[in-house]
C-alpha cells in the first residue's frame, strides 16, 4: 500500500463546496443589504429634500402677509399710494419666490420714486424704503403747477406750489423741453440756502435764465454753464453787496446795480 504524504503545515485544504456556496451567498445577501440601505437614505433624502422645496417656495410657510408689508419714505413729494399697490401686489408669494429686484424696478419706475430698496424681511415680511424725488420747479399749468426735478422728470400736476419751490416762467412752444433742460439743470447744481432764496425762475431761451430772489433783486444768471462759480460769486455778491440787480453770466465780470 503507497504511503500517504501529510500536508504541509502552512497548507490549507480546500474548503469543502457546500461552504464555498454558503459564504458566496452570506456575500451577496451583505451587497444586497447595503445597496437597499443605501437606495433608502436616497430616497429619504430625496423626499425630504422635495418637502424642503416644496415648504419654502410652495407652502404658506414663508408666504407674504399683509400686515408685514412696510413701506417708508424720506420726506417729500411721493406717491405713497403707488408704492404700496406695487408691494401689496406680492402678497401671499412665498418669499423665496419674490424677485426683489424686479419690485425695485418697478418702484423706481414710478414718476416721484428716485430710488428704492427692497428687503426680505423672514420668514414672511417685506421691507421697502423709497427716496423721493425732489422739485426744484414748478411750471405754470392750467389751473395749477407742473413740478419738475433737476433730471427734468415730471413728477406731476400739483394745485399749489409747494414751499420753497421756485416757480419757472417759461415760454410754451416747441422749445419748451430743451429750455427746461437748462432751467433744471442750473437749478440743480445750485447749493440749498442759494436755492431757498429763489422765489421765480425766468427763461426766454436756455442761454437766458433770470431769478427773482426773495429780496425782490433780479439775477441774470445766462446759460447752463460755470454753474459753481456763478453760485460761489453770487453768493459772495448778496454778502457784501445790496444791489436790485445782479448779473453773473460772465462770472468773472459781474455787474451789480
Amino acid at each position: 500500500m503507497p504511503a500517504m504524504i501529510p500536508p504541509a503545515e502552512d497548507e490549507v485544504p480546500f474548503a469543502p463546496v457546500s461552504e464555498l456556496s454558503d459564504r458566496i451567498a452570506e456575500r451577496d445577501r451583505a451587497a444586497r443589504r447595503v445597496f437597499w440601505r443605501r437606495v433608502a437614505i436616497l430616497a429619504v433624502g430625496a423626499a425630504a429634500l422635495v418637502a424642503l422645496v416644496w415648504a419654502a417656495f410652495f407652502s404658506p410657510l414663508f408666504a407674504l402677509a399683509p400686515e408685514r408689508v412696510v413701506v417708508s419714505a424720506a420726506p417729500g413729494n411721493v406717491d405713497i399710494a403707488a408704492v404700496e399697490n406695487a408691494a401689496n401686489a406680492r402678497v401671499g408669494t412665498p418669499l423665496p419666490r419674490l424677485r426683489t429686484g424686479s419690485l425695485r424696478a418697478e418702484l423706481e419706475a414710478v414718476p416721484t420714486v428716485l430710488s428704492a430698496e427692497v428687503r426680505r424681511e423672514w420668514p414672511d415680511g417685506l421691507s421697502v424704503e423709497v427716496v423721493p424725488r425732489t422739485p426744484i420747479a414748478a411750471v405754470p399749468a392750467d389751473s395749477g403747477f407742473e413740478l419738475f426735478d433737476t433730471y427734468g422728470v415730471d413728477l406731476g400736476f400739483v394745485p399749489d406750489v409747494p414751499e420753497g419751490v421756485p416757480v419757472a416762467q417759461i415760454p410754451l412752444g416747441e422749445d419748451t423741453a430743451f429750455i427746461l433742460d437748462g432751467v433744471t439743470a442750473v437749478m440743480g447744481s445750485l447749493p440749498p440756502e442759494l436755492l431757498g432764496q429763489i422765489s421765480t425762475v425766468s427763461a426766454s431761451s436756455q442761454d437766458a435764465i433770470e431769478f427773482m430772489l426773495d429780496s425782490g433783486a433780479t439775477v441774470r444768471w445766462g446759460d447752463n454753464s460755470g454753474n459753481e462759480l456763478k453760485a460761489a460769486v453770487l453768493d459772495t455778491l448778496l454778502a457784501e453787496v445790496k444791489a436790485s440787480f445782479y448779473d453773473v453770466s460772465s462770472p468773472r465780470n459781474p455787474i451789480t446795480s
